[in-house]
């Protein structure tokens, strides 16, 4: 029968009651698993856990594993039960316990490396670390166990479970602003291997937006700049990816593509675009509120909807932006160090909006959010906060602090970040920026020369020489009396 709702709520309950006032010490200290048949079920769930997580029936997805983590507290450990903890986790997060979503993530994670169970490594792992343990930890630790787990993964054949670590691996190194000169060498090579371990299209296309992002980044000799926010290219063909996704009704896939969309939207300013996909996505279910990607695309949703502010000046767009904030706002208060780099940019962003606001306000939240992201050795978004402050004082018709954060974001992109792309968009606005500028400069200076030459005109030749005779007649003050 097919697997609702209700069926899995009612699982999940059951699993916490058996759980009770269960401490992590108590769980790890359960006896092994003797029963061959009870553990052999173990892992056939979990297989089917991960065939469901790849099919997008999240029901049964996490009913077989609240059915593993049921048989593992009645009847011990056994090497698979730290992913039946970790889906546990997830079906919790589901509910909005995000402390006990984190408690489950690290007890499994602990488990793992107590069972040193390379089969369950994958999901364990993978899943562990992108949707439950990045609420308390910097998700900057993560790259390396992420490239482990990847890595035992292929060697035992899960090619799911390999591939959902490596697609992740690569949007962590995205997030964190890893070079992407070493960053696309790195995705060739491993998407080399995708392809020679498994011919399912449906693997490769976990790993496919987040490479095409980057292959975009690195493009050079751009003409039309939109072409940029399409991932149709050398990996990728975007029309017929989401066909597929769409045919299949798999929306984390589609979440996948959308997120790297509108982050190339934001970036290359094409804000109405950027603003309608993150609204797509806000629609799409947990996938875009539970997993760590929740910190940077609050963050771009938000920039996106600022921008719009300025284009229009339409008030929906500003209360749009601040509920991105606010969500943001809010993963910090559950304590994710994820995203506390994250607000000081958007206090500007909301700063730089409001008109009202004395100029230095503004100019000060923009040298905060750069030393925040500087400290936080995010250098894409150093070189990002840099370029935002640019076009901030442009528009002020400060010429001089617009320059100076234009080539500081400018080196960043080309030299720190390697986004080629990137330096010539900025390098092309950033000169039409300031040229406005400089023609707006001389027509102010002609204005003031014609006001001058009008007045004096307009003073008179004759009122000039009654001036020059009323001077002469005056007593000469070097003139000796008597003389």
């Amino acid at each position: 029968r097919k697997v609702r709702m209700r069926h899995v709520v009612i699982k999940l309950l059951n699993v916490k009651r058996m759980l009770g006032r269960k401490t992590d010490a108590a769980i790890l200290g359960l006896p092994p698993m003797n029963n061959r048949h009870i553990e052999t079920a173990v892992r056939i769930l979990l297989h089917l856990t991960a065939y469901c997580f790849l099919q997008d029936e999240k029901n049964p997805a996490v009913y077989s594993a609240l059915l593993a983590a049921q048989l593992t507290l009645r009847h011990g450990l056994s090497p698979h039960s730290c992913s039946a903890f970790t889906v546990y986790g997830m079906a919790e997060l589901s509910g909005g316990n995000h402390a006990r979503a984190y408690r489950f993530g690290k007890l499994a994670l602990r488990l793992h490396k107590q069972m040193k169970c390379k089969d369950a490594e994958g999901l364990t792992t993978g899943l562990g670390l992108t949707l439950l343990t990045h609420w308390r930890d910097d998700i900057k630790d993560a790259p390396e166990q992420l490239h482990e787990a990847m890595k035992s993964a292929f060697a035992v054949g899960d090619v799911v479970y390999g591939t959902y670590c490596l697609s992740m691996l690569y949007r962590i190194q995205t997030l964190v602003g890893i070079h992407l000169e070493s960053l696309e060498e790195f995705m060739r090579a491993s998407y080399q291997k995708i392809k020679d371990l498994n011919r399912q299209e449906a693997m490769r296309m976990w790993a496919q937006p987040l490479i095409q992002y980057v292959l975009n980044l690195r493009k050079s000799g751009v003409t039309d700049w939109k072409e940029l926010t399409c991932l149709t290219g050398e990996v990728m063909n975007e029309p017929r990816y989401m066909r597929d996704a769409i045919e299949a009704n798999h929306s984390i896939l589609i979440m996948v593509s959308w997120s790297r969309k509108a982050q190339l939207a934001c970036l290359f300013g094409f804000w109405a675009l950027a603003e309608s996909v993150y609204r797509d996505m806000s629609t799409m279910g947990p996938a875009f509120h539970f997993s760590y990607a929740v910190v940077s695309g609050s963050f771009y949703a938000a920039i996106a909807s600022y921008s719009r502010y300025m284009e229009t000046g339409n008030h929906k767009h500003y209360k749009i932006a601040q509920g991105y904030k606010k969500k943001l706002e809010r993963v910090a208060a559950i304590g994710s160090p994820n995203a506390i780099p994250f607000l000081p940019f958007l206090d500007a962003e909301e700063l730089a909006v409001r008109k009202s606001l004395v100029p230095t306000v503004v100019s000060a939240a923009y040298t905060k959010a750069i030393d925040v992201m500087k400290s936080a050795d995010l250098v894409h978004l150093e070189a990002y906060a840099n370029e935002r402050a640019g076009f901030y004082h442009a528009r002020l018709e400060n010429r001089s602090a617009a320059e100076t954060h234009f080539n500081r974001a400018m080196e960043l992109y080309r030299f720190e970040w390697g986004s080629i792309a990137k330096y010539e968009w900025l390098a092309e606005k950033s000169q039409k920026a300031l040229s406005r500028l400089d023609d707006a400069s001389i027509m102010k200076n002609r204005e003031i020369q014609q006001i001058v030459v009008g007045e004096a005109a307009g003073f008179g030749l004759s009122d000039i020489m009654e001036d020059s005779r009323e001077f002469q007649s005056l007593p000469s003050e070097a003139t000796p009396k008597g003389k």
